[in-house]
């Protein structure tokens, strides 16, 4: 399996898309470790992986089958960030679209860890399916 990273920084209140269809229905990655942390010791971050741009949300919020990792760090000035989160929902792979949407009032960076995998046809309606949420969109 191949593995790939993607990095940089997010400007608060931004989203970015990091993957774009490619159209190869039968290549997807799986998202392995999402990282964020602030600019400097002060900051803090918090960011979410989405499937599609339509359906991101305004929050870490679980029960929007389109976010499908979570991560924040905690920051404050003069208090040197400690506490770091990070959870992904290991029933994913990304076949479409992966959108990043920064939540935090900071700018952030992040580093998200994937690797790349083959899959059958049917594996490809299947995750389509659920990218898409069963949605007509």
């Amino acid at each position: 399996m191949k593995v790939l990273t993607l990095r940089g920084r997010l400007a608060n209140g931004e989203k970015k898309d990091l993957i774009i269809d490619d159209g190869r229905l039968n290549h997807g990655m799986k998202i392995k470790s999402f990282h964020v942390w602030g600019i400097d010791n002060d900051s803090g971050a918090e960011m979410t992986l989405c499937f599609n741009t339509e359906s991101v949300g305004s929050n870490f919020d679980a029960s929007n089958g389109n976010q499908i990792a979570w991560a924040s760090q905690a920051g404050a000035a003069g208090v040197p960030a400690q506490y770091n989160f990070s959870l992904i929902d290991p029933n994913h792979v990304v076949v479409q679209d992966l959108v990043l949407n920064n939540f935090g009032s900071t700018v952030g960076n992040y580093l998200v860890i994937m690797e790349q995998v083959s899959l059958s046809d049917d594996q490809a309606i299947l995750a389509l399916i659920k990218e898409r949420q069963q949605d007509d969109l």
